[in-house]
């Protein structure tokens, strides 16, 4: 489960429940609202931190993804 906290109070606002696990930290996109999540299932899980659901991003890696990141703009994930 992935929880999204206000950074100011640590108030909880989402737990978002993860199909796969979730070993490792999740990415911010530059947006603010989308997050990604490496799953321990070799996939990766894009998440809308105000809305229910996530969706898999198509292929899988040969090995366990560990880490995830967005560049500036937020058009590449990885």
């Amino acid at each position: 489960e992935i929880q999204v906290r206000r950074a100011d109070t640590g108030e909880l606002v989402r737990a978002i429940p993860t199909p796969a696990g979730c070993p490792y930290p999740p990415a911010w996109h530059p947006d603010g609202v989308h997050l990604a999540a490496p799953g321990a299932d070799r996939g990766v899980y894009l998440y809308d931190a105000a809305g229910p659901g996530g969706s898999a991003l198509r292929g899988r890696h040969q090995g366990e993804a560990v880490a995830v990141g967005f560049d500036r703009a937020g058009r590449r994930l990885t």
